[in-house]
């Protein structure tokens, strides 16, 4: 057993053990703060809105910037003025173009300076709009950056930021938009597929647009602005049994840019909630009538929807035609034997 004075220097000397590892770990950590490299991010950045609205006060595009890191410094707002809505370069400097986001907003910088603390620290930008603007598209790239320093020539470089391409419309400028710079999506292509294949015999035989083997069914649409300018475009499915509406689906509005391409799908099925079971909702032997709207909208203004409609029947005609072929080579292969037994009986000597 340890005597009294024993335990005493066994504890002593635990305790010791321990406040010197505490005292190592903390300058380790105070490093590990210290040297952490800055990070900016950009949140709530809408790539579009719209002003002007009437009946509506002007309304205010906010950004919310967040930095964190060891080196102090600022956070910094410029323009980049680009030819085309959408695009990253080539750029120009802000107030260059007609069409420039300076035209439109006004930021008031305020206090951006960034004096580390130990915790991320937020920033939100608030732009305004103009009093007197053309009525025209505003677009361009708005950069938030990170400086590290206080200002000084040193200050300048290391410099981190985000690029947000933005597009800001006056209310129904698209409206009186010329013909040639038409910025409404259109359906590039419509598909429609049996989402499974169930043998041997479904892999063998190619589909046909009008006749899907097996369900579900799955379709599968890309919609492409041809335009100029972005636009907000919205895709709607409909599956009709004579009048009755046995399927539809409905995505949310998507900032489509020009020249660009969205591809969705759709599976038409039904899964029950209590089950999480998935069930086809189309029947066999039955003319279905299909109907993929897309509707684009843009600076308050929607553009005639596009619409296509097509007829296609879900039947099981691979194993139909499977099985034909099967009776006919039977009957063939019968009729070729009987031939040969009856030739044989009319070659046959006669007794």
């Amino acid at each position: 057993m340890l005597s009294v004075s024993g335990l005493k220097g066994f504890t002593v000397a635990i305790l010791g053990q321990l406040c010197a590892l505490l005292l190592a770990t903390i300058p380790l950590a105070g490093l590990a703060a210290e040297g952490e490299p800055n990070r900016i991010f950009v949140e709530n950045t809408a790539p579009y809105f719209v002003v002007g609205t009437p009946g509506e006060p002007e309304p205010t595009y906010s950004v919310e910037v967040v930095v964190s890191g060891s080196t102090p410094g600022r956070v910094e707002v410029s323009f980049l003025d680009t030819m085309q809505a959408g695009s990253s370069s080539p750029a120009l400097p802000g107030g260059s173009l007609p069409s420039s986001l300076l035209n439109v907003i006004d930021f008031v910088p305020g206090n951006l300076s960034y004096k580390p603390n130990g915790a991320t620290q937020r920033y939100l930008l608030v732009f305004t709009v103009k009093e007197d603007y053309d009525f025209r598209p505003f677009h361009g790239n708005l950069r938030i950056a990170f400086s590290p320093g206080s200002g000084d020539a040193e200050g300048t470089t290391n410099t981190i930021g985000v690029v947000k391409n933005l597009l800001i419309t006056p209310y129904g400028w698209a409206g009186e938009n010329p013909s040639e710079e038409r910025t409404f999506s259109i359906i590039e292509r419509n598909l429609l597929t049996a989402s499974t294949k169930s043998g041997v015999i479904d892999r063998l035989f190619p589909d046909l647009p009008f006749l899907i083997n097996q369900g579900p069914v799955l379709s599968s649409v890309r919609v492409t602005n041809p335009g100029v300018y972005p636009n907000n475009t919205w895709i709607e499915w409909r599956f009709f049994d004579g009048e009755e509406l046995l399927a539809k689906k409905r995505i949310p509005d998507e900032f489509l840019r020009g020249g660009k391409s969205l591809d969705a799908n759709f599976l038409v099925t039904y899964t029950d909630s209590s089950t999480e079971r998935t069930f086809d909702v189309l029947p066999t032997f039955r003319i279905i009538r299909y109907e993929v709207e897309v509707q684009s909208e843009l600076s308050g203004f929607e553009y005639e929807p596009q619409v296509e409609v097509r007829h296609f029947v879900i039947a099981p005609w691979k194993e139909m035609l499977a099985g034909l072929f099967v009776v006919l080579l039977a009957f063939y292969v019968w009729r070729k034997i009987k031939l040969r037994a009856k030739k044989t009986e009319e070659t046959a000597p006669s007794l």
